[in-house]
């Protein structure tokens, strides 16, 4: 089961023509697009793992990783169903072409996720993972419903997503007035929101699912910190549409850019909000 499989093709942009996440914001095209998602794994894989270790995967699980990126959780989560299947699918297959290579249960899908035909003809799963995907997504309503579909029965829809109190706290400083710049340039053009991430407990339990549970981890972002490396990488990337598209000056954001290098600076990051649902058994 090696190599890349693609079931079918689709243009860069959505039918409507509106630019998606990795037409040309966070596009695997950019030289520094690896190094800011190895920053992201870094900061977020031992509490992803660990929530779905929890979950007591069994060797001959099918797993789905949705959006699977560099596919660094999927090829570890191929590592504990050596009986079983890990598709990690996603619209730009180039990141984890090497790492199907090297594993014969993992399977890389050229995949656009948002299409529900193209979810329906991947099976179902013991496991449905997707991290930090559906906030990207105009659709997203449409795409979890796709996805909890994909739930066979006894088995886990696991969602994680940012939350963020950095952008709530009274004082405004220069990393938090581009954090919630950033928010807003990526809603107007992207489609990004995270505004229902709270919700997700009550939307899983609409999809019928049982045992929903979820939890929230906040790490920091300071001098030392994976998590500040991704922030001035993500804000490197958007620098010139956060000055176009906001009402942020140049030295503002460069001031929030310096910070990070700064030993005297400790800011909470935006948290990753996970939320697990059982698709019951009977």
């Amino acid at each position: 089961m090696k190599g890349v499989s693609e079931p079918e093709t689709f243009s860069a942009h959505s039918p409507n023509d509106r630019e998606r996440y990795g037409d040309a914001v966070f596009t695997q095209d950019l030289d520094d697009e690896p190094a800011r998602l190895a920053a992201l794994s870094s900061t977020y894989d031992h509490i992803s793992k660990s929530q779905i270790l929890r979950l007591d995967p069994q060797a001959a699980w099918r797993c789905l990783d949705a959006g699977s990126g560099p596919g660094v959780l999927a090829a570890w989560l191929a590592t504990h169903v050596p009986d079983g299947e890990v598709v990690a699918a996603d619209r730009d297959v180039r990141l984890l072409e090497q790492l199907s290579a090297r594993h014969d249960n993992l399977r890389s899908m050229k995949v656009d996720l948002t299409d529900r035909d193209s979810l329906s003809a991947l099976g179902t799963f013991d496991l449905v993972h997707a991290r930090f995907v559906l906030m990207h997504q105009r659709t997203w309503p449409e795409m979890m419903s796709g996805l909890a579909s994909l739930v066979a029965p006894g088995g886990w829809l696991v969602l994680s997503d940012f939350v963020d109190l950095s952008t709530d706290l009274i004082e405004p400083t220069p990393y938090r007035r581009v954090m919630s710049a950033m928010w807003d340039v990526l809603r107007s053009t992207i489609g990004t929101d995270i505004s229902w991430v709270p919700t997700t407990p009550s939307l899983l339990r609409k999809e019928g699912l049982c045992d929903v549970r979820t939890e929230v981890f906040l790490p920091s972002a300071d001098h030392r910190s994976s998590a500040a490396r991704f922030w001035r990488l993500t804000w490197g990337q958007l620098h010139d549409r956060l000055l176009t598209h906001s009402d942020l000056d140049s030295s503002v954001l460069a001031d929030a850019l310096a910070s990070f290098s700064d030993p005297d600076f400790t800011e909470l990051s935006p948290g990753m909000m996970t939320t697990m649902g059982r698709r019951p058994s009977g």
